[in-house]
């Protein structure tokens, strides 16, 4: 039980958890900046959009990577 943790849970979690950083980072960034440019062009590419794509990715593909290694 204890091993089935460590190689399913945990990394389904961390990379969640990860996932969940990168969607808060996009979308605080484009809820900010609606607000604080009223009547200003929208920009909804930007570095920490993109950021959080990239973020989003890493955490959706990271259970395949740790086991990957974890297998090697």
């Amino acid at each position: 039980m204890k091993d089935t943790i460590k190689q399913v849970i945990i990394p389904h979690a961390i990379g969640l958890a990860v996932m969940i950083v990168g969607w808060y980072i996009s979308i605080a960034d484009v809820g900010l900046s609606t607000r604080l440019k009223t009547y200003q062009e929208i920009r909804f590419i930007s570095i920490p959009t993109i950021l959080g794509l990239i973020l989003i990715f890493a955490g959706a593909y990271f259970p395949r990577i740790w086991a990957k290694i974890k297998m090697k």
